[in-house]
């Protein structure tokens, strides 16, 4: 049944809809979404930007868990030759790991992240007002299911990972924000107990526990600058709002790579690497780059 879904979607299949469905596609990578976290974290609303940034890392880490324990093998290639491929290759290469495709399938990490991201910032500035944000994660679901990349269930689950855990966080950063700074680190890592559950593959092993990494560093830098910074984002000029996104992705930069250099230096593999200096650009986004900005009057 899910396969005949994939082969109706696919007979819109042209030159133009290829175009159309790999662009939406492009809007969830996960690269693209993570990046804008910083951006909304500094230079437009710093409430927003921690809900979306936790938001993201534990969907994500969610996400992960789930594809280490269920190993689900993509449609593209259990069934190559029932599915018209698009013919930019770049979206079936980058799938590919030393040349084969990871049993990741289930769930769909694109529609997963910009459900997150999207929902998150929704949730936060008011849903009755920016309902049709949600638009956005369905589309890229369909993106997905065109490229023959996913099943149906992998992006509706991934949808609905974005829209619950960022639902969650929500109710929970208005209840206490200090107590759910304290408790998600903890709850993610008694959860890592379900990676043993199947036998996950080393780089879904070393991606969940790099979003742990993320969550702990995140939760820890924001609890400090809480304490310790209060920076702000409000009554500020907006030619400083443009100046701290360089400045902060710098001294972010710095902070990971005094971590990651001396790692791969030593001959650590780069994914274990990744771990500490994933915690560490967490951390340092809610610490190192607000100080920053103190530093240089950039407020």
């Amino acid at each position: 049944m899910e396969l005949g879904i994939l082969q109706f979607i696919q007979k819109l299949g042209s030159d133009f809809f290829d175009l159309f469905f790999c662009a939406f596609s492009l809007l969830g990578e996960t690269l693209i979404i993570v990046a804008l976290v910083p951006l909304v974290y500094w230079c437009v609303d710093k409430a927003t930007g921690e809900e979306v940034a936790l938001d993201i890392f534990s969907g994500c880490y969610v996400n992960y868990l789930l594809k280490g324990i269920i190993a689900r093998v993509r449609p593209i290639e259990s069934h190559e030759t029932e599915l018209r491929k698009v013919k930019y290759d770049y979206f079936y290469e980058s799938l590919q790991h030393d040349g084969r495709y990871l049993p990741e399938s289930f769930p769909s990490g694109h529609s997963q992240v910009s459900a997150s991201f999207w929902s998150g910032v929704a949730y936060k500035r008011g849903l009755k007002k920016l309902w049709w944000l949600l638009l956005l994660p369905v589309m890229v679901a369909l993106s997905r299911l065109y490229l023959g990349v996913h099943w149906p269930t992998d992006v509706l689950t991934g949808l609905a990972i974005g829209f619950v855990v960022s639902a969650v966080i929500h109710v929970c950063l208005k209840a206490s924000k200090t107590k759910t700074l304290l408790i998600l680190p903890t709850v993610a890592s008694a959860l890592m107990f379900f990676n043993l559950l199947g036998n996950v593959e080393f780089k879904q092993l070393m991606m969940t526990s790099i979003m742990l990494a993320l969550i702990w560093g995140g939760c820890l830098g924001m609890l400090v600058e809480q304490k310790y910074i209060e920076f702000s984002t409000g009554d500020v000029k907006w030619w400083m709002r443009v100046l701290r996104l360089p400045v902060g992705l710098l001294a972010v930069g710095v902070c990971a790579g005094l971590v990651f250099l001396p790692l791969r230096l030593l001959g650590v593999d780069k994914y274990i690497s990744l771990v500490p200096v994933g915690f560490t650009a967490a951390f340092a986004m809610a610490t190192a780059a607000p100080l920053t900005f103190k530093m240089f009057r950039i407020v």
